[in-house]
């Protein structure tokens, strides 16, 4: 009686241990961190509830998105889209093609919404682009002396 006993807990026991590693593997959170260390592109999102944020992972940088609701030509539908960084240091490492890119895929699931990007976003966009048209005059310039 005791053997079987023991048995049956080891066999409840085994399959907890199962079950919980299965729910850690497809877990949300895992998945978010395993792209973040990869650099891979993942949007974890529940299109099917709109009213609930949105995470984004792309080359190691995390971003949070919020979702908002209006009225369409055919529906009620998401019309715009705001999002910022969760690590500002992270954002040094991203392009402005990067950018483009995040918002081409956001798109793609969300086609009528406009894309808002916080301050802190704009910022460095706008100093990527400072910076590349002072080295391309300065560049000019130097072709020029020559």
């Amino acid at each position: 009686m005791l053997i079987e006993l023991l048995r049956l807990f080891g066999l409840i026991l085994t399959g907890i241990i199962l079950y919980k590693g299965v729910k850690y593997y497809i877990s949300a959170p895992r998945k978010l961190e395993a792209a973040r260390n990869h650099g891979h592109f993942l949007l974890l999102d529940d299109i099917k509830n709109p009213r609930k944020n949105f995470l984004l992972t792309y080359k190691g940088a995390v971003f949070e998105g919020e979702k908002y609701l209006g009225i369409t030509e055919e529906s009620f539908a998401v019309i715009s889209i705001s999002i910022w960084p969760r690590d500002m240091a992270k954002l040094e490492t991203l392009s402005q093609s990067d950018f483009l890119f995040i918002q081409n895929e956001l798109l793609k699931s969300y086609p009528k919404a406009s894309i808002e990007w916080t301050a802190t976003v704009k910022d460095l966009l706008r100093q990527q682009i400072y910076s590349i048209e002072k080295n391309h005059s300065s560049n000019t310039l130097a072709d020029r002396s020559r």
